[in-house]
């Protein structure tokens, strides 16, 4: 007896120590992932702002404008300082002193790290705010810019909190841009809902082809706090209405509403994503790739590459509708390479161009040609 109760400690050790092991080395790629995905929001961050101020240089002078951008929760503060002219050393003693040689950036982002420098051209900062400190507040910063003769001075707007739509990634004119708007289902944590966003941007929909080649098409925006009514039943229903009412604080050409829900709960009683003309509505459970797939729906006009016949036989479906349905022997696509004619394209009695895609599995990586050159025709309308 004496001999079991010691293989069974021996065992516990063991045991223990092959779990603090495996979290010593999860934690590792978990941590490096992270720091990867802040420096993707730090980078549009810039990019955002950069846009900005360069829409905002082509208006008149003194022409005035506030705007809202998205941070990763570990930026605590934004220091703009042009150390090529007079300033206060004074007003950021810590900055001032490091950077008062640096002729190439004029703009720190500070965390826990340290500072994070980049530039920002055609911004001018006045001397009695040289330099200048901004809070971060909710994950997102307020400034306003105003056209000057020879720039665009850049100044605080934290009084201007009130505005609902924050631009996560910005690359152009909304009208040149496909124009995504991400509002807020449940999450009453807004660090969480940012992140959430950010993941879907950078790590699914952007790395994703043949949206990767052409994320400079896209323009994204969040909204956290949205009033919308939605019930989750074994799908999301909500009102479509008080959905485009809220989306409407931004530039929307496609909205997608982010349902916060945990994978416990989902394990339990599963809840569909879907997508209805351009609203697509995503449980944040689901997987990764959904949102890609619904916006082969929503944006692509591409059909479910899986059979669902209750659904599609009561639905008046038409594979001429669809560029990745067709009757056999697939006449549609049969002079494109790595295409064939597979059965079961949402009906049995229709076809679909490959084995298997995004379409017809959230677990596949590609569209497949014939939806990849669907959704190259229709990227090729925006700048």
């Amino acid at each position: 007896m004496k001999k079991r109760g010691q293989l069974r400690l021996v065992f516990s050790i063991l045991a223990a120590a092959i779990v603090l092991l495996v979290i010593m080395f999860s934690f590792t790629p978990f941590k490096n992932l992270k720091k990867g995905e802040e420096t993707a929001e730090m980078v549009n961050f810039r990019t955002s702002l950069q846009t900005e101020v360069l829409q905002q240089s082509a208006k008149s002078v003194m022409s005035t404008e506030n705007i809202t951008l998205s941070l990763p929760s570990s930026v605590n503060r934004i220091y703009f300082f042009d150390s090529s002219k007079s300033f206060n050393p004074a007003r950021a003693i810590e900055v001032a002193n490091i950077f008062a040689d640096d002729r190439e950036n004029n703009m720190f982002l500070e965390t826990e790290q340290g500072f994070i420098p980049y530039s920002i051209s055609g911004i001018m900062i006045s001397e009695e705010n040289n330099p200048m400190g901004v809070k971060i507040i909710g994950d997102k910063i307020t400034l306003r810019l105003i056209t000057g003769k020879d720039g665009v001075e850049i100044d605080a707007a934290e009084d201007m909190q009130d505005i609902k739509c924050v631009s996560v990634l910005n690359n152009g004119e909304p009208g040149n841009k496909i124009d995504i708007v991400f509002l807020n289902y449940g999450f009453e944590d807004i660090t969480e809902f940012n992140e959430q966003v950010n993941r879907y941007i950078n790590n699914i929909l952007l790395e994703f082809r043949p949206f990767k080649e052409h994320s400079s098409k896209f323009n994204f925006y969040r909204i956290d706090e949205a009033d919308i009514e939605c019930d989750i039943k074994g799908f999301i229903d909500c009102d479509q209405f008080k959905i485009k009412l809220a989306a409407s604080d931004c530039p929307n050409d496609y909205i997608a509403v982010l349902v916060s829900r945990s994978r416990v709960k989902d394990f339990i009683r599963p809840v569909r994503s879907s997508a209805i003309g351009n609203i697509a509505k995503i449980n944040t459970a689901d997987k990764p790739f959904v949102l890609v797939h619904e916006l082969g729906h929503s944006f692509g006009q591409l059909a479910d590459e899986y059979v669902d016949e209750g659904y599609y036989s009561d639905s008046n479906f038409k594979a001429s509708d669809y560029a990745n349905c067709d009757s056999s022997p697939c006449p549609s696509w049969k002079h494109v390479d790595n295409a064939s004619c597979y059965q079961g394209c949402s009906l049995n009695k229709y076809f679909r161009p490959t084995q298997n895609s995004i379409m017809r599995s959230l677990s596949s990586p590609t569209f497949g040609p014939i939806n990849e050159m669907e959704l190259l025709r229709r990227l090729l309308y925006y700048e």
